[in-house]
């Protein structure tokens, strides 16, 4: 093979054109391979409309639904926009003033054999059903807590993204909607997830 130089240089000065074409024909050659073969970044989850947005005509059944579960359920209602849509939430209780709310958060009580603190509750509720199921509790412990109850996502008048429904994607829900609350502490009872892995 005349002409064609097979020795390796020993030292910069003598890397000459030959050499640098011979190292970037192949990465050329590669890269289309690399930009087409290799995953693209993830796109957000499609999103379908909770109970306040779904399409369609006031019909009777959405009539009856709304009056079983009102948008305004319990008091202290909003919607979080979250990167997996919209979580309709309500805080419930009153709020302790910023002294005691730091010495709460940072300190655990006994007050006659109960432990206390922080006095911020998350309730939890199943997987099935919106959060109008703890409404007989949620008054009760609104006298002692400052509340977060919500729908999960594909409940009630939250979104529903597509994407898998499992124990971490309900764990990243509730870091979520405490972070975006500025909650950094809370009880959270613990809810019952047999149903999924």
């Amino acid at each position: 093979m005349a002409g064609l130089d097979l020795t390796f240089p020993t030292s910069l000065s003598q890397i000459s054109t030959k050499h640098v074409a011979a190292a970037l024909i192949p990465l050329l050659a590669a890269m289309p391979y690399f930009l087409f073969k290799l995953p693209s970044p993830a796109r957000p989850p499609k999103i379908h409309p909770g109970l306040a947005g779904l399409p369609g005509p006031d019909d009777e059944l959405r009539k009856r639904l709304k009056a079983i579960y009102p948008e305004n359920f319990y008091e202290g209602g909003a919607y979080a926009d979250l990167p997996f849509g919209k979580l309709r939430y309500y805080i419930l209780g009153d709020e302790l003033s910023p002294k005691v709310k730091r010495m709460f958060t940072q300190t655990v009580f006994v007050i006659d054999n109960a432990v206390f603190g922080p006095f911020q509750l998350v309730i939890i509720g199943g997987l099935s059903i919106p959060s109008s199921i703890w409404k007989d509790v949620i008054t009760i412990l609104a006298e002692r807590f400052r509340i977060l109850v919500f729908d999960h996502y594909g409940r009630g008048y939250s979104e529903a993204p597509e994407t898998e429904y499992n124990t971490m994607f309900f764990t990243l829900e509730v870091a979520l909607l405490m972070h975006h609350l500025g909650w950094e502490k809370a009880h959270i009872p613990e809810p019952t997830f047999d149903a999924i892995k």
